[in-house]
């Protein structure tokens, strides 16, 4: 013998009715926390950015342009 029951709820209802934890509130704050550090790790992307944080420790213009010509076989 079979017997099928279907019921027709909202998963927040089936939540309840079965007696599990609501992990909403915590779910929406670790996921504002990842959207956070995503966005911040897409800002360290900017070009503006790369250049402001590389500028103080990159070499001078004439390390530069040493290494440049180094390169391409001028050296002086």
């Amino acid at each position: 013998m079979k017997v099928t029951i279907n019921v027709e709820c909202t998963p927040e209802e089936a939540r309840i009715f079965l007696g599990l934890p609501n992990w909403k509130p915590m779910q929406d704050r670790m996921m504002k926390g990842a959207e956070e550090r995503v966005q911040s790790y897409f800002k360290k992307l900017d070009p503006k950015e790369l250049v402001r944080t590389w500028l103080p420790v990159a070499p001078g213009t004439e390390q530069w342009q040493a290494l440049f010509s180094k390169w391409r076989g001028e050296e002086k």
